[in-house]
């Protein structure tokens, strides 16, 4: 991974792990785990890699950048004296001093594709990059006819619907009391699967052509956006299918204002989005919720920037899975094991050995307890060789068995061999 993000001139930049409470931001979610200070303040561990390196940004600038960071990350888990998720994030930025040809958009979701191919046990995962705009998600709410005030309730339960939180059934009681019409609830429903790009501008031409009206502006401004990203990533020749999803809604309300995108693989059933690689988009928003609050730094001077979020745990996971299918034995602890037979323990002997071993670079350890079958230990952790000192000082005769521990043959004798 970091090897990728250098290759795009990004520098390792750590934040600080403890950032205030602040409410107004992406620290009033639920999972995020909070401390209290010595004085009775607030204050909160890394939920995400970003909300720390925005404060930073919006506070103290630069106006232009490339970052990256790679570290543990905490989640609560909403159960009483529990510990919290510990997950391990990657997180990618771009700062500009201006969103301009939307290059850097283009560039982080590359990025992700570059991780893809650089893991070739991830290339068989049937990823998906599915995007979504700011104003693409608003123009949708406007043309089903839904109340301003109630945008941050439905896209919620949009989001929770599409990515199979709750059923379609239980969400419609809710928009029933939201929504004007019946009608209003289907044409809602039309837009919770994933579209090729021309295929979502045909779903929405008739707003298209009502010329002076907001929501002919919002769709003019998301379809521009979303082409020069598309035309972006197919001149950096990605591969990967690329898909319009109004469902990528995460942290719209406190994050993101613009281009927004998911990478995640896909079900051939109803093409319901799992196991999400990365995750991002322009997070100006963020940028000047944070400026406004801040003495040292003007809303009308912060700086753009673009990120994404990648689940570190999501590509181990996968490898290990691969591993497993491969081969199903377990990894060994140490190359050999060091006992003895008969009631004394022989305890300096064998520290000799091992001492002789670890000098020669073979790993090597031993075992105190003389009751259990350390053939079966053996075999069960995976350590090939079984040494065995016999009584009365070894040392003097200069000799100890070695046992091959060998799942398919029992039978290879065992072989003295000198100290």
């Amino acid at each position: 991974l970091t090897k990728i993000f250098r290759r795009h001139g990004a520098v390792l930049v750590s934040t600080p792990q403890l950032a205030p409470y602040l409410p107004t931001t992406a620290n009033a979610s639920e999972s995020v785990m909070c401390l209290m200070d010595r004085h009775g303040g607030l204050v909160t561990l890394p939920h995400d890699l970003r909300s720390s390196f925005a404060r930073s940004v919006a506070r103290n600038g630069p106006d232009q950048m490339k970052r990256f960071m790679i570290e543990k990350v905490f989640r609560d888990k909403k159960v009483r004296g529990a510990h919290p998720w510990e997950i391990y994030e990657c997180a990618f930025d771009i700062v500009t001093p201006n969103p301009g040809t939307l290059l850097a958009d283009a560039e982080v979701i590359f990025s992700v594709t570059e991780i893809i191919q650089e893991f070739d046990y991830l290339q068989s995962g049937n990823y998906v990059i599915y995007l979504n705009h700011t104003s693409l998600a608003e123009a949708m709410l406007r043309c089903c006819s839904v109340p301003k005030e109630y945008y941050g309730k439905v896209w919620d339960l949009f989001y929770d619907v599409a990515n199979g939180r709750i059923r379609w059934l239980a969400a419609q009681q809710t928009l029933g009391e939201i929504l004007p019409t019946e009608l209003a609830i289907q044409h809602l429903r039309t837009f919770l699967y994933p579209v090729e790009f021309e295929k979502a501008k045909a779903m929405l031409e008739p707003e298209r052509k009502r010329k002076g009206d907001l929501t002919h502006t919002l769709l003019e401004i998301a379809f521009h956006e979303l082409e020069t990203v598309i035309t972006n990533l197919n001149t950096l020749s990605v591969r990967i299918p690329i898909m319009v999803d109004f469902s990528v809604l995460q942290n719209i309300q406190t994050h993101y204002a613009g281009v927004m995108f998911r990478v995640a693989q896909t079900s051939q059933r109803r093409q319901r989005r799992i196991n999400v690689l990365a995750a991002g988009g322009r997070y100006d928003k963020l940028l000047n919720n944070l400026a406004s609050q801040s003495t040292a730094q003007s809303v009308e001077g912060c700086a753009s920037a673009v990120g994404v979020s990648i689940a570190v745990d999501h590509i181990v996971s996968s490898y290990t899975e691969r591993e497993r299918e491969k081969d199903e034995t377990v990894p060994c602890l140490c190359e050999a094991l060091v006992t003895c037979h008969g009631p004394d323990m022989l305890l300096m002997e064998r520290l000799i050995v091992i001492r002789d071993l670890w000098a020669a670079g073979i790993s090597a350890d031993t075992s105190l307890d003389q009751g259990h079958n350390l053939e079966e230990y053996c075999r069960t952790m995976g350590i090939p060789f079984l040494i065995m000192l016999k009584d009365h000082n070894p040392m003097e005769s200069g000799f100890a068995k070695v046992r091959l521990i060998n799942e398919k043959d029992k039978s290879i004798p065992d072989r003295t061999v000198p100290l």
